[in-house]
């Protein structure tokens, strides 16, 4: 049995309260995400909008300024969820000025000079072309984490314009009807079936999304210290045997630095650990500011902090070392009426200069150099390069 264009109207606005309800659900067990209610609110839009077209007077053209600007809204939402999504600031003029369009288009070519034609190709493009924005924002800016999700959700948008587009040609060739929207033509069968399969696909793709952004974040926060916000001991060491491979099999240069607060256990002891934790904090703040975009730094254990320079000399990294010290031993600890407390910094210094057969080797190398650091005098940077020299030449290393 064939199905008319109401049957047809009829099941998408079914399948889109569904998919609203179910983006709703993820958006309330992932309330930290952005964007997804969004979502979902535009997908209740739709199933609206849709509804009023399958009411018995949706042969009125009256019913076509509030369906049109619903379907346009519905839109612009998807369109700022993405935004939203990204991280980014939602521009909310987006659905307002989508609703103003689609109002004025079809009081135009529905009331004011009825064209059925001019209506359905204003309405088409104007759906194009925030679709085509949402697949550009989607396959352009795309995460490494989601590129899966991006790539399925950004490809069922491109396919929306292009359905729309495909509709110009047959409205300007077809008879003169009431209600070209839910007549039985090839074209509107096409463009309701596409459109419902691509609300599945994008609304799989918008839960995919959700789901690879939740997983991304497990993954951070076990590989993240809570305190300072620095990766932990375990994502220092995935990182680096994934670099110390790269530059051993590739070429180049990766030096570590092995950064140790001098006498920390006699501020626990004398000032408590609520202090301990702000200098701790106050020093993963230096780094932070300090390290390049592309640098890595984790908290290896206790006091001891670790930093991984991609393409880095050991003289570069000495130099960075050496501005790290010196920024932390001029850093000032206001806690409370307990005063102002100052602390200075060990480093040591390792790269791929010597033969280090393995990522733990070079940790090795840099805890070594830390230590001769601190049992020459502490608050200086020691080289693993100069571990053969005297004493009395060390300062050729330190900085």
């Amino acid at each position: 049995m064939a199905l008319d264009m109401r049957s047809m109207i009829f099941m998408s606005v079914l399948l889109s309260i569904l998919l609203s309800g179910l983006l709703y659900l993820v958006g309330v067990h992932a309330r930290h995400i952005r964007g997804v209610k969004q979502w979902a609110l535009a997908n209740l839009l739709y199933s609206i909008g849709l509804a009023l077209v399958f009411t018995p007077i949706g042969d009125s053209p009256r019913i076509f300024l509030f369906s049109g600007p619903l379907l346009a809204v519905a839109a612009g939402l998807q369109l700022t969820g993405i935004q939203a999504f990204e991280e980014a600031l939602p521009d909310w003029r987006i659905p307002l000025w989508m609703a103003v369009v689609s109002f004025l288009v079809n009081l135009t070519f529905s009331m004011l000079a009825p064209s059925i034609t001019l209506r359905v190709i204003s309405n088409s493009l104007l759906m194009a072309g925030v679709y085509a924005i949402c697949a550009r924002n989607l396959l352009i800016k795309i995460s490494s984490h989601l590129r899966t999700a991006y790539w399925l959700t950004g490809a069922a948008f491109a396919t929306l314009p292009l359905v729309a587009v495909a509709r110009i040609p047959a409205v300007l060739t077809a008879r003169p009807i009431s209600n070209y929207i839910i007549t039985p033509e090839p074209i509107n069968l096409m463009v309701f079936l596409v459109f419902a399969a691509m609300l599945i696909v994008i609304t799989f793709g918008f839960v995919l999304m959700v789901n690879f952004r939740l997983a991304n974040d497990l993954q951070l926060l076990a590989n993240r210290d809570s305190l300072t916000n620095a990766l932990n001991r375990r994502g220092l060491e995935e990182i680096g045997e994934h670099l110390y491979a790269h530059f051993t099999r590739a070429g180049g240069q990766l030096a570590l630095l092995m950064l140790d607060i001098d006498h920390f256990k006699s501020v626990n002891d004398n000032h408590g650990h609520p202090v301990g934790d702000a200098v701790l904090r106050e020093l993963s703040r230096i780094v932070t500011a300090t390290i390049r975009a592309g640098d890595y730094f984790a908290r290896y254990g206790g006091e001891e902090f670790c930093v991984l320079l991609p393409g880095c000399s050991e003289e570069q990294a000495c130099k960075l070392a050496d501005r790290l010290r010196q920024r932390f031993a001029e850093a000032k600890l206001n806690y409370g009426h307990e005063g102002v407390l100052q602390c200075t910094l060990s480093v040591g210094v390792a790269d791929l200069s010597k033969a280090t057969p393995s990522f733990g080797e070079l940790l090795a190398e840099a805890d070594k150099a830390l230590y001769r650091a601190k049992e020459i005098g502490r608050n200086r940077v020691f080289a693993a390069s100069q571990m053969d020299r005297l004493p009395e030449n060390q300062l050729d290393a330190c900085y």
